[in-house]
C-alpha cells in the first residue's frame, strides 16, 4: 500500500500594511501570487493576510502551524519576512524541518533548503544597509 502525502498546496501570504516602505493593495499582491503559482505549476490556496499592526507576525506564526498540511508558502515579497534575523532563522528552521518551501513571487525566489538562504538573506541585509549609505552619499555630494 502506498502512503499518501497529506501535504497539499501553497498558502499565499499578503501584507495589510507597507512592504519595504510601499503600500501594495492586497488585491494586487494576490494577483502576483496567483500568477507566480500558475507559472510554476503550484497549487495555490487562498492567502493569509497579516495584520496591519507594525512588525506583526501573528498570521505568519499561524502559517507555521499549517506547515504539516502545506507544501509551502508563497509570499508576495521577501520584504514581508520579519526584520529580526533571529526570528527569520527560526522561521526558516521550522520551514525546512517540515519539508516545506518558501517562494517570494516578486523576487522570483524559491527557498527549499539552507543553501537557498544566502541569496535571500543577502538581499534583506543589503536593503537594511543601503538606504543609510545612500543618504550619507547624498549628504556628502550636496
Amino acid at each position: 500500500m502506498k502512503l499518501v502525502d497529506n501535504k497539499k498546496g501553497f498558502r499565499g501570504y499578503v501584507a495589510s500594511g507597507r512592504i519595504n516602505g510601499n503600500f501594495i493593495p492586497q488585491q494586487v499582491q494576490n494577483i502576483v501570487i496567483r500568477d507566480y503559482a500558475k507559472k510554476n505549476n503550484l497549487l495555490y490556496k487562498l492567502s493569509a493576510s497579516e495584520y496591519i499592526v507594525k512588525n506583526s507576525t501573528m498570521i505568519l506564526e499561524s502559517l507555521i502551524k499549517e506547515f504539516n498540511k502545506l507544501e509551502g508558502v508563497i509570499l508576495y515579497s521577501i520584504f514581508q519576512l520579519p526584520n529580526d534575523r533571529l526570528y527569520r532563522k527560526n522561521f526558516y528552521k521550522k520551514l525546512f524541518e517540515s519539508n516545506c518551501t518558501l517562494h517570494a513571487a516578486v523576487e522570483n525566489i524559491k527557498l527549499k533548503d539552507k543553501s537557498d538562504l544566502i541569496k535571500c538573506e543577502e538581499i534583506l541585509i543589503l536593503s537594511e544597509i543601503l538606504p543609510k549609505n545612500i543618504e550619507e552619499i547624498k549628504n556628502a555630494i550636496y
